[in-house]
């Protein structure tokens, strides 16, 4: 119990960029609150936005608000999120998550796996929408899996890997994910999804507000967008990796990722008899 109580020495920083989503991110806030006496954290509003969120939410003290004076979208709201961030573990989240009750120590098991697994920089939960192996109706089996990519819609980092790695590249407004995951596997680190972890994902809110449904040319997630996403990536990475990651990924093998999923039962089970 000891260790356990030591894990808790340090706060986890939730930066949640945002732009005019005020009904989702106060419930997405309020979830996040609602289960902090799990893990001391401090949520990180990037508004990019006109709303006065500091009227509109709830006044908690581990609640920090920065005003954009642009929209600087996602990743240029999770840059600012993180000049402002100074913990060990970082989460990204979309403001568009709800943490539901039956996950009240869902940032408490992200980390604990991310902390005994020193070759790991991230790891992410399953979900309802998203796309690959996190989502629920993938086939998957165990408690954890090592992947290609994680989704950034809730993703926990080792920051001092993120940093190790170059940080976000803002030149992305979408697939910066993607684009995380390639650096992460380049630099010979691993991500795993955590299954037993569930968090649901409205999925597209600002995305659709602000460039529109898939139906409009160049809309969110219509086939200009995703094949101008993969031309950026393709430009930077190569084509092998790219297709690595997204299409036939080089994974560790399945003594080794049977190796993980024990490590992370034999973890759990104890914390069970805690």
């Amino acid at each position: 119990m000891g260790n356990l109580k030591n894990m808790h020495d340090k706060w986890v920083d939730i930066i949640i960029p945002t732009y005019d989503n005020i009904t989702q991110l106060s419930q997405c806030v309020e979830s996040i609150l609602y289960h902090k006496d799990a893990w001391p954290i401090k949520i990180i509003i990037v508004n990019n936005g006109k709303a006065p969120l500091k009227d509109l939410l709830p006044p908690d003290p581990d609640i920090k608000i920065i005003d954009s004076s642009v929209n600087k979208g996602w990743t240029g709201g999770l840059k600012l999120g993180l000049e402002h961030s100074t913990s060990k573990y970082v989460v990204f989240a979309n403001d568009d998550i709800f943490i539901p009750k039956s996950s009240h120590t869902w940032l408490h098991d992200m980390i604990r796996v991310l902390s005994v697994q020193p070759s790991c920089a991230a790891v992410g939960p399953s979900s309802n929408c998203v796309m690959g192996s996190q989502n629920i109706w993938a086939k998957t089996k165990g408690w954890a899996s090592y992947t290609s990519f994680l989704i950034g819609f809730c993703m926990v980092f080792n920051r001092k890997i993120l940093d190790e790695i170059g940080g976000i590249d803002d030149s992305f407004y979408t697939g910066d994910d993607i684009d995380l995951s390639i650096r992460i596997r380049e630099a010979g680190y691993k991500m795993i999804i955590l299954f037993m972890v569930f968090i649901y994902h409205h999925g597209f809110q600002t995305g659709e507000k602000v460039h529109g449904k898939p139906s409009k040319p160049g809309g969110w997630n219509s086939r200009k967008m995703s094949d101008e996403t993969n031309k950026h990536l393709i430009q930077k990475h190569g084509f092998i990796r790219w297709w690595k990651t997204m299409c036939r990924a080089e994974m560790p093998s399945e003594t080794e990722n049977q190796r993980l999923k024990n490590s992370i039962e034999k973890i759990f089970s104890k914390c069970s008899h805690m």
